[in-house]
């Protein structure tokens, strides 16, 4: 073999081990994204339990306030 078609061949795998390097990269980029957008979701659902769970509160307090008070509750 020519020493053109040795350097041919030596750039043709150092090419293909770049292209596979980056593919490598941008799938690890790709399952941290996804991983962040299902930390940010699993958040999201919890505050929003969080804040439901406080405003249950709430309203019981204020039926058993109004009751004590011989309010009527408005209907459920």
């Amino acid at each position: 073999m020519s020493v053109v078609a040795i350097l041919a061949v030596l750039a043709l795998t150092v090419f293909i081990v770049l292209l596979i390097g980056a593919r490598h990269a941008f799938v690890q980029i790709e399952a941290d994204r996804r991983a962040e957008m299902a930390r940010m979701r699993r958040a999201q659902r919890q505050a929003e339990a969080r804040i439901n769970r406080m405003a249950t509160s709430a309203i019981r307090q204020m039926i058993d306030t109004a009751r004590r008070n011989r309010i009527d509750p408005p209907p459920q």
